[in-house]
């Protein structure tokens, strides 16, 4: 939390309480992004491409993988009545 506190002295005086909050959400996610560049303990988290997160591009620890295949998979299987199980037991 100490740490964060010198993030707070770049909020800038005279700011609405909307900008102040836009504010303190972009200096958290900065903080954040760089503790997570610089932890050690953490080699890569694998994430699915389900949802986008802008904050984390460019990060060399976050590998993103797409579902487009399988949810197509899936989809094909039950249209053609098919087992969806058969469809997942290949990405495993």
């Amino acid at each position: 939390w100490h740490e964060f506190y010198e993030y707070n002295n770049e909020i800038p005086k005279g700011l609405t309480a909307k900008e102040r909050r836009e504010k303190i959400k972009e200096l958290s996610i900065k903080y954040c992004r760089e503790k997570f560049e610089n932890a050690d303990y953490i080699k890569e988290v694998v994430v699915t491409d389900t949802i986008e997160h802008p904050e984390f591009k460019g990060s060399s620890k976050i590998t993103v993988i797409s579902i487009a295949e399988m949810i197509a998979d899936c989809i094909r299987s039950h249209e053609s009545h098919e087992k969806i199980k058969d469809q997942y037991a290949r990405f495993h």
